[in-house]
Parts: structure tokens; C-alpha cells; sequence
């Protein structure tokens, strides 16, 4: 389960909601990385992609990432609501994994992608047998606008997205009908609507979200993001910018034990923010609240070799009094 967010035009962020670690790493994919296609053969010319990864054997499997002309996707679970399709004799065929990577590679815009996405059939095929096909949806972003990809039973549904969240199942179309449910809340000091007959007055400041969910259902997650990123003052800088995706993001971060499965405790593991006019990856960690930035650089992207910086996990204290 996860959180993603567009803000201000500029930062794409989420979170990734799991019991458990896939040896994540952020991972640069340099223009001539040699990346193989399971029906469309090998790109070893392309765009220069970075985000987070696992990679196996290889082969970087992208959670989320952008490429260096600023187009931004991130991956969340769509679990029962995901259709995939079998191969077909035209257009373009991708395994489910391949979506990330071959969007980030060829596309520079969420326009083009607009274009692209009627003649993509995305197959169920798993990248191996240790690594299932994940039932996923995807929020894609660039310096302009933000839409929202479904793989459903009868094609790829596209949706624009000028709420900038996206969170779990159901469907986009749910989640951006259910804030019409929330039409009371608001940032500012509440006036007494309840009678004329009394003076009543607020007894507290932020009485005006009351009712905002507290919960970490999908739902619940949605509204909260949409709350705060839509009441968000636009990003001044680079650093406020990043800090204030961080703090929305961080009111639908899942706490440790407070979500359990047959699995384990879900929890938070990594927050992250992608700079699509800067290029350059932030993310912070459960444990690790210093945040950690990997630049695009120019130098390094023309190469043939993935590039991975391991995640830092580590506390990360600073004593002032030792």
C-alpha cells in the first residue's frame, strides 16, 4: 500500500507502504545501458532514467523514477482491480515490470504518453518465478500536468489527475468521487453554522478539519494527501519544495504496528521526492530522517553501466551535547 503526490508542478513524491525490504537501491540507467525487452528486443540508446530499483540479475526493476527531460512515474499496488491482457499481433507489448523502464526510456512528456498508451498491452508475465507480475496503477507527472494509468479488462484507462494524489484500490474514479464527501473541511477558523440561537465560538485552532480520516485505508490516505497538498502554499525554492512534499507525504505515512497482516507490520519504508526540474532524487528512510539526494548529472548518464547507491537505512542522530 502507498502514497503518491505531484506538487507544485514540479515534485513528484510517495511513499512505499511494505512489511519488508527488496534490497531497494536508487539506480541510475545511463543512455546506453543495454535494457532488454521481453517482445520488443533491446534499447541500447535512450533516455538517462534514475529512481528507486531492485535489481535482479541485472535488470533494474523501478518502483518509481524520472528521466532526465523531467517525465516522472511512480508505481502503486491496484490489487484485485488490475487487469493485464495477452500479447497482441500489434501495437506494442510490455510485461507488466516493463512499463516503468520503457515509458522513462522513449517518452519525454505525459502528453506523448497520452498518445502512446492506446497501442501498449501489458502482459501478465513475470519478470522470474522468485518475482510475480504486482497488480499496479501508476501516477505519471511531468513540469506540466499529471495523469493516472489503470490496467483494466478492456485496455489501459487514462485519467487526469488535477488532485495530485494517488493511493491504492479502488479505482482513481472512486477516490475522486469520494471528496465530494469532505466538502466541509477547510483550513481556515470555522464560524459558528450550527444555530443563530447561541454564540458558540471554535475552541481550538484547525477545528475547520474535523472529520478529515485518520485512518490508513486507501481511502482515508487520499483524502488526507489531497487535504494538505491542496492547501499547500506553492514551493518558493528547491529545499522548501522538498520539505513540504515531505511533510504531506508524511501525513499518510503508515506507523509500524499499526497495520498487521499474515505478513508482518506494515510500515513506511522509504518516503521520496523526485525533483523534475532539478533532477535529482530525495528520499528519506523509517529510520533515517536526514534526507539523501542523488543527482542526475550530465557526465554520469553517458554510460553503459547501471549505477546503484545503496539505501541508507542507518539512525542518523545528531547529539548536540555529547
Amino acid at each position: 500500500m502507498c502514497t503518491a503526490i505531484y506538487y507544485s508542478e514540479r515534485f513528484l513524491g510517495r511513499n512505499l507502504d511494505l512489511c519488508h525490504r527488496y534490497r531497494e537501491s536508487v539506480t541510475l540507467m545511463p543512455n546506453e545501458f543495454r535494457l532488454k525487452f521481453r517482445y520488443l528486443g533491446e534499447n541500447s540508446r535512450h533516455n538517462a532514467v534514475l529512481g528507486m530499483a531492485t535489481v535482479v540479475d541485472g535488470y533494474p526493476l523501478y518502483y518509481d523514477g524520472f528521466n532526465q527531460h523531467g517525465l516522472g512515474v511512480c508505481a502503486l499496488n491496484f490489487v484485485g482491480y488490475c487487469k493485464y491482457t495477452a500479447p497482441k499481433p500489434t501495437g506494442i507489448n510490455l510485461a507488466s515490470f516493463e512499463l516503468i523502464p520503457y515509458l522513462l526510456c522513449n517518452i519525454k512528456s505525459v502528453a506523448e504518453v497520452r498518445s502512446l498508451i492506446p497501442d501498449i498491452s501489458l502482459t501478465s508475465e513475470p519478470f522470474s518465478d522468485k518475482y510475480p507480475a504486482a497488480e499496479l496503477h501508476y501516477i505519471v507527472a511531468d513540469k506540466r500536468e499529471c495523469i493516472v494509468l489503470e490496467p483494466r479488462e478492456d485496455g489501459i484507462k487514462i485519467y487526469d489527475n488535477p488532485i495530485g494524489v494517488l493511493t491504492n484500490n479502488p479505482p482513481f474514479d472512486y477516490h475522486r468521487e469520494n471528496l465530494r464527501c469532505y466538502l466541509n473541511l477547510t483550513a481556515d477558523a470555522v464560524e459558528n453554522r450550527f444555530t443563530d440561537r447561541l454564540r458558540l465560538s471554535p475552541f481550538s485552532g484547525g477545528t475547520g478539519t474535523m472529520g478529515l480520516p485518520g485512518g490508513s485505508s486507501s481511502s482515508s490516505r487520499f483524502i488526507r494527501a489531497a487535504f494538505n497538498l491542496l492547501n499547500s502554499p506553492e514551493a518558493k525554492s528547491e529545499a522548501d519544495g522538498v520539505c513540504q512534499a515531505l511533510h504531506i507525504l508524511d501525513s499518510a505515512a503508515k506507523t509500524k504496528g499499526c497495520e498487521r497482516s499474515d505478513d508482518g507490520l506494515d510500515m513506511t519504508q522509504y518516503s521520496s521526492i523526485m525533483d523534475l526540474g532539478g533532477g535529482v532524487y530525495y528520499y528519506k528512510t523509517y529510520n533515517r530522517f536526514r534526507i539523501s539526494a542523488i543527482k542526475m548529472k550530465i557526465n554520469d548518464i553517458k554510460s553503459d553501466n547501471l549505477v546503484s547507491y545503496k539505501m541508507r537505512t542507518d539512525d542518523d542522530i545528531l547529539v548536540e551535547n555529547p
